[in-house]
């Protein structure tokens, strides 16, 4: 019973609501009720009829039906007598939750117009009262107006988005500081082992010198000791020869003193079988030994030690090449893997310790012995040699760690006529190739050797031919849409010779179909892609996951001057490249692909040599494999 009481109340003090305001009509602010028998408060209508053209009445807020308002005071419309009669109902029972409702106005009460907040205005993001309402959040276009409690909603939406947000970026921070935890202990590992190995040697080699120390004092203490007794001999007796002398000689001078003959001839012969005896042997042999210690020559690949350091990341390292997609039973088979830091930049040290393994698939067929050569600037020429069809896993480890694929597919198809012919490594990378004719010598670094790349910036005047063809060619389809400021000619003899290889591979067999098309990047990745190619760049902002995972060439140069493709740097200035590509035979690409399909499912011989975005006309060309496509000229433009 007292939940129908309960019920009953509160559908009358909802009747007894304005339908705009939604606040309880008072003796104040009556109820006024208008010719379409519409019903509101008298401050909502005041406050209305502000709003309508003088001398046309008032127009229902509701239905739009015209009530004549006397003089255009609210005060003579009539009042809701029924409403009036509920409002008194409704005060003499509801006086028991007064104070809840004076407690809930206080604390949700407008502070600009003193009445109660019933409304959120979702573009504002600000909660209002029934006035603000009417006069600041009318116009629907620009505000939408709900109740507090739609509002509540979408809040919380947006607040539990939020939520996810924080906690997915919670996620990977916790996992980035770990991460970093972990580097630091293999970083602080590695230093205390290095420091540890360097102490190792140091004290080895000094106990070495240690020894040949106590080796070589030892060996004189025994020559000193061997010598040293016979010269102290030699000296006593040189002593005593010294004494009978020196005796003899005073004995004469003293005789000389005389006038006796005798004892002078005395003298003299005494004197002269002292000096036949004492004189007699009386030089010592010199058979005493001198000594001398000299350092023996080191031998010339003798080095006391280096300090090698990387900063090669396995997980960004990437391999290239044909080889990781396919191969042929009984022919070589190649591919290049890059070492690269965090930042993507190629990188080079001795200790990365490349390895590739690759595994069958299939049982009872043998795993493929792997050939890695060290080029010494970061990149090693994988070669390998499958001896059956089969499919089979490649996998690329660093400094014992896996790439960021850990494992890719490649397949190995029957020998045919029609197969590549094959070229050694050292082949392929340094194949003579005669360089364009227009380009200036290479300039060389201060160890003599040629730099690995050469910007070239065109002269419109001294290469105007040149300057002009690239000029229309980026012109002809954005017309006046951009401004080129400078036009670079991109001379990279190493990325030049890899390109050339890869066109006359394509037209002994089928035909390169070379094209010249455009592709945009930040200014930040063209030192880049001038020293390394493509490879080392991905467009996050191309569309990768419509026609295949590789890189977008464009035929018409507007596409790539958005500024989604190619944004300003600091100065204003923006880049695209004009290349050179080998799109070869195409088909329609689709999402998720990594390679050129195969021309015929059942036969997997021939593959495609790109996608494309459609055919006839394709606009887009998507290329996967490295060799296909040379940076020939940068665009700066704004």
């Amino acid at each position: 019973m007292a939940g129908c009481e309960n019920f009953l109340y509160d559908a009358i003090k909802k009747e007894l609501e304005c339908s705009l305001c939604q606040e309880q009509f008072t003796e104040t602010n009556q109820p006024k009720v208008l010719v379409c028998q519409h019903t509101f408060c008298k401050s909502c209508l005041q406050r209305w009829l502000r709003q309508q053209i003088a001398g046309k009445g008032l127009s229902c807020p509701n239905c739009r039906v015209q009530t004549e308002c006397p003089n255009n005071n609210i005060d003579r419309l009539p009042s809701n007598l029924a409403h009036k009669r509920l409002g008194d109902i409704l005060k003499a029972h509801g006086d028991s939750d007064k104070g809840l409702n004076l407690k809930s106005k206080e604390q949700n009460v407008c502070k600009r117009h003193e009445v109660l907040i019933k409304f959120y205005c979702e573009p504002c993001e600000i909660c209002i009262c029934s006035e603000c309402a009417i006069t600041d959040h009318r116009d629907p276009i620009d505000h939408n107006i709900m109740s507090l409690e739609d509002g509540a909603k979408k809040q919380r939406g947006i607040i539990q988005s939020s939520l996810r947000d924080i906690e997915e970026n919670s996620f990977l921070l916790k996992n980035h500081f770990e991460s970093l935890s972990e580097r630091k202990a293999k970083y602080n590992n590695s230093i205390d082992k290095v420091a540890e190995e360097v102490h190792s040697v140091t004290e080895g080699i000094i106990n070495v010198l240690r020894q040949q120390e106590e080796m070589m004092t030892e060996k004189l203490a025994k020559e000193k000791s061997l010598y040293d007794e016979a010269i102290k001999n030699e000296l006593s007796k040189l002593v005593e020869k010294l004494r009978l002398m020196y005796k003899s000689t005073r004995h004469g001078r003293e005789v000389l003193q005389t006038n006796d003959v005798r004892k002078m001839l005395d003298v003299k012969h005494q004197l002269d079988g002292t000096i036949a005896e004492r004189f007699q042997n009386s030089t010592p042999l010199l058979r005493y030994p001198e000594f001398k210690y000299s350092l023996n020559t080191l031998p010339p690949d003798f080095r006391l030690g280096v300090l090698h350091v990387t900063f090669t990341e396995p997980y960004f390292s990437v391999g290239t090449g044909q080889g990781l997609s396919e191969s042929i039973q009984g022919e070589v088979s190649y591919f290049t893997v890059t070492t690269k830091d965090s930042g993507g930049k190629t990188t080079y040290s001795e200790i990365d310790n490349v390895t590739v393994e690759i595994t069958s698939v299939e049982q009872g067929t043998k795993n493929i012995p792997a050939l890695v050569k060290d080029l010494k600037d970061g990149r090693y020429c994988v070669s390998y040699t499958p001896r059956a069809v089969g499919d089979f896993k490649i996998s690329i480890k660093i400094k014992g760690r896996y790439n960021k694929w850990k494992s890719l597919s490649v397949g190995c198809s029957p020998k045919t006529e029609a197969s590549f012919q094959q070229i050694s490594c050292q082949q392929y990378i340094a194949i003579d190739v005669i360089l364009p004719s227009y380009w200036i010598p290479q300039p060389k670094n201060v160890r003599g050797g040629e730099l690995t790349v050469h910007l070239v910036e065109l002269d419109p005047v001294n290469n105007a031919q040149e300057y002009q063809e690239v000029q229309n060619h980026a012109q002809k389809t954005c017309h006046s849409k951009i401004m080129i400021l400078r036009i670079s000619r991109v001379q990279n003899p190493a990325l030049y010779r890899t390109y050339a290889m890869r066109k006359k591979k394509m037209d002994e067999l089928k035909g390169s179909n070379e094209k010249r098309l455009f592709l945009g990047i930040p200014g930040s990745k063209c030192q880049q892609i001038n020293e390394t190619g493509f490879c080392v760049f991905q467009n996050k902002n191309a569309p990768t996951d419509m026609y295949g995972n590789g890189l977008y060439f464009v035929k018409d140069a507007l596409h790539p001057a958005q500024s989604s493709f190619s944004p300003p740097d600091s100065d204003g200035h923006r880049y695209m490249y004009l290349s050179r590509v080998l799109v070869g035979e195409y088909t329609v690409g689709r999402q998720g692909m990594v390679t050129p399909p195969k021309k015929n499912q059942s036969d997997s011989k021939e593959s495609f040599d790109c996608v494309v975005n459609q055919i006839p006309d394709p606009n887009i060309f998507v290329i996967f494999y490295e060799g296909q496509f040379y940076p020939e000229y940068l665009i700066t433009f704004s």
